[in-house]
């Protein structure tokens, strides 16, 4: 489950371009990978959005999924489905409380949230303690190297693995694929 609140408009292109990298892999949303996404934000710290979520995310497994929870349900990004101050402890308390609720109304999905780093430090995360403290695992992904961003890599790196041990810093390339016009436009 993919709670898109940033970007949903270029959604169409991101997944079509992961299914030209990857169908040959038989990993295709088009041919049976099951991603099924929110188009807008969903503020999950109030409860009627969050039950609304909950609702459509169980018609889904009964409809779809033959019973079946999901595996995870991202969030992106925190800022936009969070109706409070992120550097509030209060705040981001009832953020990770309604997480939580979610992933245990699901039966126990991975709740993954997408967070920006400050510009001061791109190696943070920005907003109170509380919600790193909550935290299982943070990745971080930095730029890396010299020239344009498209030229430079992508640093993949665990900053936080509370019950397993951290795993090794991974660059990753940046792949753009080139898709037909016609299809968006």
């Amino acid at each position: 489950i993919y709670v898109c609140a940033e970007g949903s408009d270029e959604l169409a292109k991101r997944l079509d371009a992961w299914d030209a990298m990857k169908s040959a892999d038989g990993v295709s949303y088009q041919n049976g990978l099951p991603i099924y996404v929110v188009p807008h934000a969903v503020v999950l710290s109030q409860a009627s959005q969050k039950q609304e979520l909950i609702d459509k995310i169980m018609g889904v497994v009964e409809r779809d999924l033959n019973g079946a929870t999901p595996v995870a349900v991202f969030i992106d990004t925190l800022a936009r489905c969070s109706d409070g101050d992120e550097n509030s402890t209060e705040d981001m308390s009832l953020f990770v409380a309604a997480a939580d609720g979610l992933r245990t109304r699901l039966n126990g999905p991975a709740v993954i949230s997408v967070h920006h780093t400050p510009k001061s430090n791109p190696e943070d995360m920005r907003g109170a303690s509380a919600l790193r403290g909550a935290l299982n695992s943070a990745i971080c992904l930095s730029l890396r190297g010299a020239g344009t961003q498209e030229e430079q890599c992508i640093l993949m790196r665990c900053d936080k693995q509370k019950d397993l041990p951290s795993f090794p810093d991974q660059a990753l390339a940046r792949v753009q694929v080139q898709l037909p016009y016609c299809n968006y436009y």
